[in-house]
C-alpha cells in the first residue's frame, strides 16, 4: 500500500518539482520524537489521545507523479471499401480471439481481387521479360566486352594499317589521273590522225561520186560499155564504205575523248579531296585508336555495370512480383463468408460503423483493447536520473480508492516533453501487471516510483513512539484489562507517516497517540 506523507511532516521532505520524496526515518532520529514531549511545564495543559492499531503491511518510499491511463489497441479494419451489413458486438463487450465482430458485402473485395490478381500475372511477365533480358543482355556484353578489349589489343596494328591505307588510296588515285591524262592525250592523237583520215576519205568519196557520175553521162552517150560503167559504180562504193567506216572511227574516238576527259576531271577531283582529307584521315586514325585503348581499359567497368544493371532490373521485378504476391494474398484472407472476427481477446473499446454504412478503404470499423495497460505520466528533471527501466511501481487510481495496482517502468524518453522556465520534465510509461479489467482508457491515478520497500512488516503511526534521551523508544499499550503500560520498542524504516515496529509489538495491539493541548 501507498501511505501519503501528512502535513505535519512536509517540513522533513524536500519538495521537488510539486513531488514529496520522502525521507528515512531511522530508529533513535531525534526528529520522531514527539513535539509535546519537551513542552512538559509550560503552562496548564490537558492530555488528549487516540487510539490506534498495530497492522501489518508494506510501506513504500518513492517519487510520486499523476498520470493517466492507456489500453494498447487494435483497429480492426478491411483492405477495400465495403458496405456492412450487420454488426455483431457493442462498445464495452469483452470478445475472444475468433468472435464474429461485424458481417460484410464481399463484391467490391471480389472486384479488388481482380484487379490484384491481374497486377500480379503482369508482375509475373514482367519478371519473365527481364530474366530474358537479363540472359541475351549478358551475352551481348561479354561479346562487346571481347569486342572491347581486342580492339584495345589490335589499336596499333589497325592504326598502321589505317595510315597505309590513306597512303595507298592517295598514290592509287594518283596513278588513275596519270593513266586517264596518258590516255586521254592518246586519244586527242587518235582523234585528230581520224579527222585527217576522214577528211582524205571524204574527198575520196566525192571523186568516186563525179567519175561514177560522168561515166553513166558517157555510158548513156554511148561512150562507155557496161564493165566501164560497173568500175566506175564499184569504185564509188568502195570509196564510200571507207568514208563511213573512218567516220565511224572518228567519232568513237570522239565519244572516248569526251568520256575520258570526263573521267579524269573525276579522278583529279577525288584525288584533290583525298589530299586534303590526308591531315583529317590520320588525326582520325590517331583518335579511334586512343579511343580503342581507353574503352579497352574501362571494358570490365562497362561489363559489370551493364551485367549490374541487368540484375537490378530482374530485382525490380522480382520485387514488384512479391509486392503485388502480397497485396493479392492480404486480400485473398478476407474472401471467406464476409464475416470478420477478433483477432484477439480483449475489450471493445468502440464501434464506428452501423449496418448499411459504406466504409472506405482500411477505416476502422472498430477499436480492440489488449489485456495490455499501460499509464503515462511526466516526470521533472530532479527526479529522472532515479529511474530506471524496470523499476517497480504502485499505482493508486483515483477511481478506486482502496485497490492498489502495481506495475514497472516500460520506456524512459530522453526528449523533453515539456520544457518551462524553471522546469522540465520527461515522459515514462509504466506497464501494469496483469491484465486489469476494470482500468478504462484515461483514468487518472498517482504511480509511486519505488525507491525503498518493506514488505509485510509491523508498522504504526510514527507519533505513537515517543523516544527518551538516552534513545530508548517505547509506546503506550491498552492492555487485554483495558489498561495503560509503556512499552519499549525497536523502530525500523519509516515512510514518513508510519514507523517500522522491530520489536515489543504484535499485530493487533492497541496503542495510544497522546498530545497536550494548552488549556
Amino acid at each position: 500500500m501507498v501511505l501519503k506523507i501528512p502535513e505535519t511532516m512536509q517540513k522533513l521532505v524536500k519538495p521537488v518539482g510539486g513531488i514529496l520524496l520522502a525521507g528515512v526515518i531511522l530508529a533513535g532520529a531525534a526528529v520522531s520524537r514527539p513535539l509535546w514531549a519537551s513542552q512538559a511545564g509550560n503552562g496548564a495543559q490537558a492530555a488528549a489521545s487516540r487510539e490506534e492499531t498495530v497492522k501489518r503491511g508494506d510501506l513504500t518510499v518513492g517519487v510520486t507523479e499523476s498520470g493517466s491511463a492507456t489500453l494498447e489497441s487494435k483497429m480492426i479494419t478491411y483492405p477495400v471499401r465495403v458496405e456492412v451489413e450487420e454488426v455483431y458486438v457493442k462498445a464495452g463487450q469483452r470478445v475472444k480471439e475468433g468472435d464474429p465482430l461485424f458481417k460484410v458485402d464481399l463484391s467490391a473485395l471480389q472486384d479488388e481481387y481482380s484487379t490484384l490478381e491481374a497486377a500480379y500475372d503482369t508482375a509475373l511477365l514482367r519478371l519473365e521479360q527481364a530474366k530474358q533480358d537479363q540472359t541475351t543482355g549478358a551475352i551481348t556484353a561479354k561479346y562487346d566486352y571481347d569486342s572491347t578489349v581486342l580492339g584495345g589489343q589490335t589499336a596499333e596494328t589497325q592504326y598502321d594499317y589505317t595510315i597505309s591505307e590513306i597512303a595507298y588510296n592517295l598514290s592509287d588515285q594518283e596513278d588513275k589521273v596519270d593513266e586517264l591524262a596518258d590516255k586521254l592525250s592518246d586519244l586527242h592523237d587518235k582523234r585528230t590522225d581520224l579527222r585527217s583520215q576522214r577528211s582524205e576519205a571524204s574527198s575520196a568519196y566525192s571523186a568516186a561520186y563525179t567519175a561514177y557520175t560522168e561515166a553513166q553521162a558517157q555510158y548513156a552517150a554511148g561512150e562507155l560499155d557496161d564493165e566501164a560503167l560497173e568500175a566506175a559504180r564499184r569504185a564509188m562504193e568502195l570509196a564510200k564504205e571507207e568514208y563511213d567506216r573512218v567516220d565511224e572511227e572518228y567519232d568513237k574516238a570522239c565519244d572516248d575523248y569526251t568520256s575520258t576527259s570526263s573521267s579524269l576531271a573525276t579522278a583529279r577531283l577525288k584525288l584533290e579531296q583525298l589530299e586534303s582529307q590526308e591531315e583529317l584521315n590520320v588525326l582520325t586514325a590517331e583518335a579511334d585508336k586512343e579511343k580503342s585503348v581507353a574503352q579497352s581499359g574501362n571494358a570490365d567497368t562497362v561489363y559489370n555495370a551493364t551485367v549490374s544493371q541487368l540484375a537490378s532490373a530482374v530485382s525490380s521485378a522480382r520485387a514488384e512480383v512479391n509486392s503485388a504476391k502480397k497485396e493479392l494474398d492480404k486480400i485473398t484472407e478476407y474472401i471467406t463468408d464476409g464475416i470478420i472476427t477478433a483477432p484477439i481477446d480483449g475489450l471493445v473499446m468502440s464501434v464506428n460503423c452501423i449496418a448499411g454504412d459504406d466504409m472506405s478503404a482500411d477505416s476502422a470499423l472498430a477499436v480492440l483493447a489488449t489485456q495490455t495497460t499501460y499509464v503515462t505520466l511526466s516526470v521533472s528533471q530532479d527526479d529522472i536520473a532515479d529511474l530506471e527501466l524496470g523499476m517497480a511501481v504502485e499505482l493508486d487510481f483515483d477511481a478506486y480508492d482502496e485497490e492498489v495496482f502495481t506495475g514497472t517502468i516500460d520506456s524512459i524518453s530522453y526528449s523533453a516533453a515539456r520544457m518551462g522556465s524553471t522546469s522540465v520534465s520527461y515522459t515514462v510509461n509504466i506497464l501494469l501487471d496483469g491484465h486489469p479489467e476494470n482500468i478504462y482508457e484515461g483514468m487518472t491515478c498517482d504511480a509511486t516510483f519505488v525507491t525503498r520497500q518493506e514488505k509485510d512488516c509491523l508498522y504504526l503511526p510514527f507519533r505513537a513512539v515517543t523516544t527518551a534521551a538516552d534513545g530508548t523508544e517505547t509506546v503506550k499499550r491498552k492492555n487485554a484489562a483495558g489498561e495503560t503500560e509503556v512499552v519499549t520498542v525497536k523502530t525500523g524504516f519509516s515512510d514518513g507517516r508510519n514507523v517500522q515496529i522491530l520489536s515489543g509489538l504484535e499485530e493487533g495491539d492497541t496503542v495510544l497517540i497522546e498530545s497536550r493541548v494548552n488549556s
